[in-house]
């Protein structure tokens, strides 16, 4: 019976003393308190929303492979936080550079047919037509796809001269002057010079549209990436908290023990 009278005064001793600790400090824990909560908002009001840029892509002149290779020779430079770098290769203000976290280029996701893919994470929504600007000029200046390019332009253009030589009236009346068994080998029948317009057209197109990197689909999407309001008020509010508390115990032992010191003084 006394065991249990002295353990409820031992309850009543620890309550009373944290009741007072709590009390004396009550304006610091407070204080701390805000700022977490306050600060947990704010974070959660920064840094919640980041923007997906995708983007389909086709090309003619060179494979789909090499082209992911020439993109995924920029995420280092995204890794090493190098942004003037980044700006200078694809021709992009530096602000616009800074604003890339990741380029993802994954293989596996590129299946579409002459196309690839590539998902572009951006800080800032307002760079994401400036950065898929920049995506087409890095490809476009890559001396490999230069030469490539050169070199279809030329075969197209052949084929489209031959075609043109063909079509054209006075070469077949100079063909004619050659002798009846020459112009039999020239002359086109209506049919003929109809298929060869079809394929000049066609020819027009590609020289025009084909040797260029075109756009199959392009989308923005906004991601959440926070942990949300709620939690992030009460994680930064525990941390606060806790810290304000460390701070006060610290402070409390500082005072008891100069009060322990002065009462051995004297």
């Amino acid at each position: 019976m006394e065991e249990n009278i002295k353990n409820e005064r031992d309850l009543v001793l620890i309550f009373s003393s944290i009741y007072l600790f709590i009390k004396r400090y009550f304006l610091i824990l407070l204080l701390f308190l805000i700022v977490g909560i306050a600060y947990g908002f704010y974070k959660n009001h920064i840094s919640t929303y980041k923007y997906k840029k995708h983007l389909a892509i086709s090309s003619n002149v060179i494979s789909k492979e090499i082209c992911l290779e020439i993109v995924k020779s920029i995420q280092p430079f995204i890794d090493g936080n190098n942004s003037l770098t980044i700006a200078e290769k694809l021709n992009i203000p530096v602000k616009a550079a800074a604003s890339i976290i990741d380029i993802d280029t994954s293989a596996n996701r590129n299946k579409i047919n002459n196309g690839f893919i590539v998902d572009i994470l951006l800080k800032d929504s307002s760079f994401v037509d400036t950065i898929t600007y920049g995506i087409i000029h890095f490809l476009s200046q890559n001396e490999y796809y230069q030469k490539k390019l050169q070199l279809y332009l030329n075969e197209k253009q052949n084929i489209l001269k031959a075609i043109n030589y063909k079509l054209n009236p006075v070469n077949r009346e100079e063909s004619q002057d050659v002798g009846s068994e020459k112009h039999e080998t020239v002359k086109c029948s209506s049919i003929e010079q109809i298929n060869l317009l079809e394929k000049k057209y066609e020819l027009e197109k590609d020289i025009k549209f084909e040797s260029k990197f075109t756009i199959l689909n392009e989308t923005t999407v906004k991601t959440y990436t926070g942990i949300g309001l709620l939690k992030s008020i009460l994680l930064y509010g525990v941390c606060f908290g806790i810290i304000g508390l460390i701070i006060t115990l610290v402070i409390e032992t500082s005072s008891l023990t100069r009060k322990y010191l002065k009462q051995q003084k004297n």
